[in-house]
């Protein structure tokens, strides 16, 4: 039985695009809403954990076994009433996915195997935090596709 890869954001852009990749190679595990549709995912062997980022039974339930997760759920609002939720969730709920994996003992999978690193935490979340994707004004349809093409052929 193939390895399991724990992905986050599976109902975004990039998330439902990086799917086919990842169950190619992996036994694919979703973290999403309770009852969310993931219409990317159609045709696309998975399980699902239900749940949020803020939710530590589920990040347990799904890095639980997972030799990878790829964390691409994120919260993106330029409204001023929002900055405190996109640092809960962003910030302090991705650390509490970083210590779950690394409490499970889950690699990450560009820096550890691949020896890539897509981007770094800072500050206080240096070395222990990874992010993948495009956000803000880098989120253009053609940065997304050049990411998508580099995962893709790192991933084969």
């Amino acid at each position: 039985m193939p390895p399991i890869c724990f992905l986050t954001g599976a109902s975004g852009f990039v998330g439902a695009n990086l799917a086919p990749l990842l169950a190619a190679r992996y036994r694919l595990r979703v973290l999403r809403r309770s009852g969310q549709e993931l219409p990317g995912l159609h045709g696309i062997a998975h399980d699902c954990v239900d749940g949020t980022l803020q939710d530590p039974a589920a990040l347990q339930a799904g890095v639980q076994g997972a030799e990878v997760v790829v964390h691409l759920a994120a919260m993106v609002s330029f409204r001023p009433e929002d900055r405190d939720a996109m640092f809960a969730i962003n910030a302090d709920a991705t650390a509490a996915l970083a210590a779950a994996a690394r409490q499970a003992g889950v690699r990450r999978l560009l820096l550890d195997r691949y020896g890539i690193e897509i981007g770094g935490g800072l500050g206080a979340f240096a070395g222990k935090v990874w992010r993948i994707g495009c956000m803000g004004h880098t989120a253009r349809p053609a940065n997304v596709t050049l990411l998508l093409g580099a995962l893709g052929e790192i991933l084969r």
